[in-house]
């Protein structure tokens, strides 16, 4: 489990390369949060709205779910396919969904573990 540090990707895939990898929850919430309002363009109110969709996708138990957490996040920045935050995460995140949402998640042992703050600090 890592965060999204592609250095340590690489390295860990390197060594074990049949290991499922996994990223941190702790740290995909805090990233997806700070590109909201990093890059997102809303005002308070609307990068609230986008922090609460993307810990929803996050949390999705379903495709069902995580799908419509997507369409939420698009309507949400006025169906802008050209916004930062949905470009962004198109292209890193939707891509990697078996890394970090929960329902595709399944199947790896992880003792519902799913932080890596312990082996860092």
């Amino acid at each position: 489990m890592t965060d999204k540090a592609l250095h340590e990707k690489d390295v860990l895939h390197e060594a074990w390369p049949n290991a499922t990898q996994l990223l941190c929850r702790w740290h995909v919430e805090t990233w997806l949060k700070r590109q909201c309002a990093r890059l997102g363009g809303l005002d308070q109110q609307g990068t609230k709205r986008l922090k609460v969709i993307m810990k929803g996708l996050m949390n999705a138990e379903s495709q069902q779910e995580y799908d419509d957490g997507k369409v939420a996040l698009l309507e949400t920045l006025d169906n802008d396919k050209g916004n930062h935050v949905y470009m962004s995460f198109m292209q890193h995140w939707d891509t990697a969904t078996d890394e970090w949402v929960m329902f595709n998640r399944g199947g790896v042992p992880h003792l519902k573990n799913n932080t890596n703050n312990r082996l860092e600090t």
